[in-house]
């Protein structure tokens, strides 16, 4: 009920078809996704007494029968998704440092111009310039990077002019990689001797934001930050630089290259409960793609949508376009299929004399021959038509209020 008052669909449209126009999962994935959330919460708990449950369930649990009574989570979970093999590899936050105890680094950047705004050349001659006024004789200089792709994930980091490189589990995410790499750099800094300056050059704004972040979750972040209060507790001055990538500046173009090369790199395989949590949130939306590739035809919508992923132009400025635009995606439209509330025959076209559809409507009809090609829809198919492309969309308004269809769906 509440998708039908949300998207302005008719009580005869499917509602698995509402389901993947709202992007919303059905209640029996929706409840493997709050699931998944719970127990990836619950793992890096060690003192949750659910977490040796959840761990240790065996095959003999999984085989036992419940009468008159769900399955305990355990069970359930296990069915949908075996995780004994990540478990060894969950990185368990460390003792917890209070954040209000934590002495933060200086955060400053280059330049305060937008990489889209500016020449490479000129954030190169912004970077020498910061480099000569803040370098001094017993100074650090360094630069960390991560990068994901294809072939893996990586992280770098230079220390004047030692590299070394890392490779993570494929699980984590990018923003994952730069962390490491930024917290692989202060506990090697650690073990430096003190240095006037240490100047840690990254171009991850999210990165330097989190940092700042008082109360954190990350246990990556926590992490970095506490080596960080180490660093300033030893009598070293700390600062955090951001710089532009790809933007020619010497140090940020190795340790990019390096990230993505993997040479040399040592192994790390742990994995962070944000990175569980997105794997486990990609798990539930391939089962439900799968779902989804398996509902039968005839299927209006699925001529137009092979995908459960939400559409932008779902979006509109003026919420009337978007029901009007739901119910073209679904197939039923008032125009179409009110005589199943008002029970009389379907409608027939007397122009072309065929039973009037959605598709007809836009792809066929030679009532609106002529307003097709004024709006270039004449020769496109019902999927390009009602597809997510911002300017089909905004030409196919055009086309319906020309032909006086939009008050009739």
């Amino acid at each position: 009920m509440a998708l039908r008052i949300a998207t302005g669909a008719f009580k005869s449209s499917r509602i698995e078809n509402l389901q993947v126009d709202a992007g919303e999962p059905p209640l029996n994935f929706r409840r493997y996704y709050l699931s998944g959330n719970y127990v990836a919460k619950v793992i890096y708990n060690i003192n949750n007494p659910m977490r040796d449950i959840i761990m240790n369930i065996s095959k003999h649990g999984r085989d036992l029968i419940f009468v008159n009574s769900p399955k305990p989570l355990a069970v359930r979970f296990s069915e949908w998704i075996d995780l004994k093999n990540i478990y060894p590899l969950l990185r368990l936050p460390s003792c917890p440092y209070p954040p209000w105890q934590i002495r933060f680094p200086q955060f400053e950047k280059i330049s305060a111009s937008t990489k889209h705004s500016v020449l490479p050349q000129e954030f190169q001659l912004k970077y020498c310039e910061y480099i000569n006024k803040n370098r001094q004789n017993n100074s650090l200089v360094c630069f960390t990077d991560g990068s994901k792709s294809c072939r893996g994930v990586g992280s770098a980091h230079k220390i004047n002019q030692e590299m070394s490189t890392y490779r993570l589990n494929p699980l984590s995410s990018s923003f994952t990689a730069e962390a490491f790499a930024m917290e692989m750099c202060l506990n090697n800094l650690i073990n430096h001797p003190i240095a006037d300056n240490i100047l840690i050059f990254t171009d991850s704004k999210s990165l330097i934001s989190s940092m700042q972040q008082l109360f954190c979750r990350n246990i990556l972040i926590h992490d970095i930050q506490v080596a960080c209060h180490k660093l300033i507790l030893k009598g070293n001055n700390v600062k955090i630089i951001w710089i532009p990538s790809h933007c020619g500046i010497a140090g940020n173009e190795e340790v990019d290259k390096a990230a993505q090369s993997f040479t040399n790199a040592q192994i790390y395989s742990l994995i962070t409960p944000v990175d569980l949590k997105a794997f486990l949130k990609n798990e539930f939306k391939k089962k439900w793609q799968i779902w989804w590739d398996n509902i039968q035809p005839p299927n209006k919508i699925k001529e137009i949508k092979d995908t459960v992923k939400e559409w932008q132009t779902s979006n509109r400025n003026l919420r009337k376009e978007e029901i009007i635009l739901s119910r073209l995606r679904i197939g039923h439209t008032r125009l179409t299929h009110g005589f199943l509330m008002e029970r009389t025959d379907p409608p027939q076209c007397e122009v072309c004399n065929t039973t009037i559809t959605v598709k007809h409507i836009l792809c066929h009809c030679t009532k609106y021959t002529q307003i097709r090609l004024k709006y270039n829809l004449n020769n496109l198919q019902i999927k390009d038509i009602l597809g997510d492309n911002p300017r089909t969309i905004d030409l196919l308004f055009k086309f319906l209020k020309d032909s006086n269809l939009l008050p009739k769906l």
